[in-house]
C-alpha cells in the first residue's frame, strides 16, 4: 500500500507546485516583508560588485581573466572558494552592481534549495510534516544569513548540497543504484559543492556515505554495493583529496586570523570555542538534541538488531557532520550562516533519523513530531529579526553615505577611520564611483591613512587632518577624530550618527 501512495504522491504535480510556492512564501515573503530585498548596498562584502562592475565597464576586463585573478587573489589569501567566486564574477558581469537584482537571485537559490531539501524527506518516506520540519529546521533560524546576504557562499553550497541529497535520495526510491544518469550527477554534484566552500568539502564524504548505506540497507551485501559503483567513490574521494591537498598545502590553514588552526592557540582554546557556540550560539538546538537523545537512549534496546544496525550507519553520518564543523570552527565560533551545513547534519540526525525510530507508536511519534515543532517555532523567529536588522542596516547606510555627500565635493578629502578594514574598504569604494576620490583609509599594514582603491585613477597621497572635510568612525572615536583634526568649538563642525557609524564633517 506505502508503494502505491508513493508513486502517486511523487508524479503529483499539485504537491510539487505547492511546494515552491510554500517555499516563495516564507523566502521571498519574509524578504519583502523585512526590506532586505531592495534594502541596497552593505558593508559586507558588497564593494566587490563595485570593482568587478568597473572592471568590465571601464576597463573592458575579459570574463575568464577576472575569474582566474580573483581566484587566485583568493589563494593568496588564505581561502579556497574556486567555485564561489566563479559564481560571483560570472554574476557581476550579468546583474552589474544591481544590488535588488543580486537578491532576487540570491532569493531564487533559496526557494530552490527549500524545495530539493524538501524532497530529500519525501524521497525517504516521510510524510508532509516531517518533510516540512526538516527544511525549515535546516533553513528558518538563525542561519537564515545566506538569503538576505547576496555576498556569501552558503547560499549556492547549500543549494548544491541539497540537490545532490534529493537525487540520492530519488535514486534510492526508484531503486536505480546503478543508473549512469544518477550517478554521474551524483557525482558532479558533489565536486560542485566542494569547491564553493572548505566547509563544503569537509561535507564531501556524507554524499557517498549515504548513497552506500541508502543501497546496502535496502540490498545488504555491503562490499557488493561499494564493488558496483566504485568508480563513483573513487572520483569523489579523489576530488576531496585534490581540495585537501590545495587546503592545506597551498592555500594554508593559518592563513586567516578569525578561522582555521594556529600554533599559538591550544587545544583548550579550541575546545573552549566549541563549548560556546554550542552553549550561547546554538543553544536552542543543543537543548532539543539533549532531549532527543535522551529520548533515543531509553528506547533504543526495544529496536530490533538488524534496524540498529541500519541506524548505526545513519547515526555515524549525522555525527560526523556536526563534529566535523564544530571542530573546523572552533577558532571562530559557529553562529548564523556558519551554522550550514552543520545544521544539515542535525536536520539528518534529529528529524530524520530520530522520528524513524519513533514512527511506529503512535504516542512517542506525537511527542518527538511536538518538541521539533517547538524547535521551529523558537528558531524561525529568528529569522525574520535578522532580515530585519539587515534592512535596517541599509537603510542606515543610505542616510549615512548622503550625509557625506551633502558634506563635501569632489575636492573635498574624506577620511574612513573605521576599525575594521573590510568598512574602510566598503566605504571608499562606495565614494569613489559617486564622485568622491580623495577618500583616505587607516592601512593596517604601514599604520598610515592612504587612498587604498583608486578605483577611478590615482589622486595624491598628501593627506592631513587640518585638510579633512568629513570623516567616518564609530562613536566612541569620535572625541579622538575631533582632537586629531583640531575641532574644539562645536559650532565648526557637526557629527551625525547612523546605527554604529558616524559622520563628522567641518562646518
Amino acid at each position: 500500500m506505502s508503494e502505491i501512495y508513493w508513486k502517486i504522491k511523487e508524479n503529483c504535480w499539485v504537491e510539487r507546485i505547492a511546494v515552491l510556492l510554500i517555499g516563495i512564501l516564507l523566502v521571498f515573503g519574509t524578504l519583502y516583508r523585512t526590506g532586505t530585498i531592495t534594502s541596497g548596498f552593505h558593508m559586507l562584502d558588497d564593494h566587490e560588485l563595485i570593482r568587478y562592475h568597473l572592471a568590465f565597464t571601464e576597463n573592458n576586463a575579459s570574463l575568464a581573466g577576472t575569474i582566474k585573478a580573483a581566484i587566485v587573489n583568493d589563494f593568496a589569501g588564505g581561502r579556497y572558494r574556486p567555485l564561489y567566486w566563479t559564481e560571483r564574477v560570472t554574476g557581476c558581469r550579468l546583474f552589474g552592481d544591481e544590488l535588488t537584482w543580486w537578491n532576487y537571485y540570491t532569493a531564487i537559490k533559496g526557494v530552490l534549495t527549500f524545495y530539493f531539501l524538501y524532497y530529500v524527506a519525501r524521497y525517504l518516506k516521510y510524510n508532509r510534516i516531517l518533510s516540512f520540519l526538516f527544511v525549515s529546521i535546516i533553513l528558518f533560524g538563525r542561519q537564515f544569513t545566506p538569503w538576505f546576504r547576496s555576498a556569501n557562499q552558503e547560499s549556492t553550497g547549500l543549494l548544491l548540497c541539497a540537490f545532490t541529497l534529493c537525487l540520492i535520495a530519488r535514486q534510492c526510491y526508484h531503486k536505480k543504484y546503478n543508473s549512469v544518469a544518477y550517478n554521474i550527477a551524483i557525482v558532479v554534484g558533489t565536486v560542485l559543492c566542494g569547491l564553493v566552500k572548505e566547509s563544503f568539502t569537509l561535507f564531501m564524504p556524507v554524499f557517498a556515505s549515504l548513497k552506500i548505506w541508502l543501497e546496502y540497507c535496502d540490498r545488504g551485501k555491503l562490499i557488493n554495493c561499494l564493488r558496483k559503483n566504485i568508480a563513483v567513490y573513487l572520483v569523489i574521494a579523489l576530488s576531496m583529496m585534490i581540495n585537501v591537498i590545495m587546503i592545506v598545502f597551498y592555500v594554508g590553514l593559518d592563513q586567516v586570523s578569525y578561522a582555521g588552526f594556529h600554533e599559538g592557540v591550544s587545544l583548550a582554546d579550541y575546545w573552549s570555542g566549541i563549548v560556546y557556540s554550542l552553549k550561547f550560539n546554538m543553544g536552542s538546538y543543543t537543548i532539543a538534541g539533549g532531549v532527543f537523545l535522551f529520548a533515543i537512549a531509553m528506547y533504543v534496546f526495544e529496536i530490533s538488531k538488524e534496524l540498529r544496525k541500519e541506524y548505526l550507519g545513519f547515526t555515524v553520518i549525522g555525527v560526523y557532520v556536526m563534529a566535523v564543523q564544530l571542530i573546523a570552527h572552533a577558532k571562530s565560533l559557529m553562529w548564523e550562516r556558519y551554522m550550514i551545513p552543520w545544521v544539515v547534519g542535525y536536520a539528518f540526525l534529529f528529524v530524520l533519523l530520530g522520528y524513524r525510530i519513533f514512527e511506529q507508536n503512535k504516542w512517542r511519534r506525537t511527542v518527538y513530531s511536538a518538541v521539533l515543532i517547538i524547535l521551529f517555532l523558537v528558531e524561525a523567529p529568528k529569522a525574520y529579526q535578522m532580515s530585519r536588522d539587515y534592512a535596517y542596516d541599509g537603510q542606515m547606510l543610505r542616510v549615512y553615505f548622503q550625509n557625506i555627500l551633502d558634506n563635501t565635493d569632489e575636492e573635498s578629502q574624506v577620511v574612513c577611520a573605521f576599525r575594521d578594514e573590510e568598512i574602510n574598504l566598503a566605504t571608499e569604494c562606495w565614494l569613489e564611483v559617486h564622485g568622491r576620490t580623495q577618500v583616505y583609509s587607516y592601512d593596517t599594514l604601514t599604520g598610515e591613512f592612504k587612498n587604498i582603491v583608486q578605483l577611478k585613477g590615482a589622486v595624491p597621497e598628501e593627506f592631513s587632518w587640518e585638510q579633512a572635510r568629513v570623516v567616518v568612525c564609530y562613536g566612541d572615536q569620535v572625541e579622538i577624530m575631533l582632537q586629531l583634526m583640531g575641532l574644539s568649538e562645536e559650532s565648526s563642525y557637526s557629527v551625525n550618527q547612523c546605527s554604529s557609524y558616524c559622520v563628522i564633517s567641518v562646518l
